[in-house]
């Protein structure tokens, strides 16, 4: 049997126990036409999954954001102190929190030993 009836044979056999378990289950199913019936269950879960990802790739776009950042506005005393260290205006957010961390524990360090 070709690659292309054992798949046809494969789909054939879980759309009988989706069907069969959907009838056990007494769930209610809904066609959309052209596709195959689905049960409401099913389809409110795959909604729900698709607004997590959306989300999810929401998130993900805004840290990928921070990864790459000029200095922050927050940080300019920090990086006006520490410029001649570093190659260059760009780094990651955790950067700039350290950097700025950094330079006031040595601010801090100087004044407190006067």
């Amino acid at each position: 049997m070709d690659r292309l009836k054992q798949a046809s044979l494969i789909d054939a056999i879980i759309d009988g126990h989706v069907h069969g378990v959907v009838a056990y289950l007494g769930l209610k199913t809904k066609s959309v036409k052209g596709e195959k019936p689905m049960a409401i269950e099913v389809m409110k879960q795959l909604e729900d999954l698709k607004a997590i990802v959306k989300s999810q790739t929401k998130w993900i776009t805004l840290q990928k954001a921070k990864e790459n950042m000029e200095y922050p506005k927050w940080t300019e005393e920090g990086y006006e102190y520490y410029k001649d260290c570093i190659d260059d205006n760009i780094g990651f957010y955790d950067f700039w929190r350290l950097l700025v961390i950094n330079y006031r524990n040595e601010r801090i360090g100087k004044t407190s030993s006067i």
